[in-house]
């Protein structure tokens, strides 16, 4: 499969790239077992008839925006029925980290708010548990840069501790000027 299960990744886009819809495509993807972007298949890693739960937290799109994207990026499918958009709508959990302080590191320790959200993300797990966790943008929650080695672990306590022992998939865009030089 084009993203193995138990993970973390990091997805990395221009700023022109509409991320959001790319991520909500992914999400539908994972809940549907149709593939991604028509080229990228599920595998039997997410659940029965290749299908798996994700959790969607963004934290530059309030609850109603996510909801718009999801929309908007089913339609793209166009391959979906109306009957496999309701079952995605039950695979897929939304959370919005707009407008709270939601760094996961702080003072060097595990901050309150991911020992909630972890908490809450077991409580919450479907019986067959996550697929993948998606998290938007990094800079939202990594807090300062010095302490990306903790973030990337708590990633890892994740996929290790959640019910179904998810893939972690946090994104970021860069600005087009960094990607241009990069490819020199």
């Amino acid at each position: 499969g084009f993203l193995p299960k138990g993970i973390v990744a990091m997805l990395v886009t221009r700023g022109s790239i509409e991320k959001p819809d790319l991520l909500a495509e992914l999400a539908l993807s994972i809940a549907t077992g149709e593939p991604w972007q028509n080229t990228f298949t599920t595998t039997s890693h997410c659940g029965k008839e290749k299908m798996g739960n994700v959790f969607l937290g963004m934290g530059e799109n309030q609850y109603n925006d996510i909801h718009r994207i999801l929309y908007k990026s089913s339609k793209r499918m166009k391959q979906m029925s109306e009957k496999t958009l309701f079952k995605a709508s039950k695979r897929i959990a939304v959370f919005s980290f707009f407008g709270q302080q939601a760094a996961f590191v702080e003072n060097d320790m595990p901050s309150r708010y991911f020992r909630e959200l972890k908490l809450r993300l077991v409580e919450l797990a479907p019986k067959k548990g996550w697929s993948l966790i998606i998290l938007d943008p990094i800079t939202r929650l990594l807090g300062k840069n010095d302490d990306a080695s903790q973030f990337i672990a708590l990633l890892e306590e994740l996929t290790i501790d959640l019910p179904g022992n998810p893939t972690v998939l946090f994104a970021q865009h860069v600005n087009n000027t960094a990607f241009e030089k990069s490819k020199k």
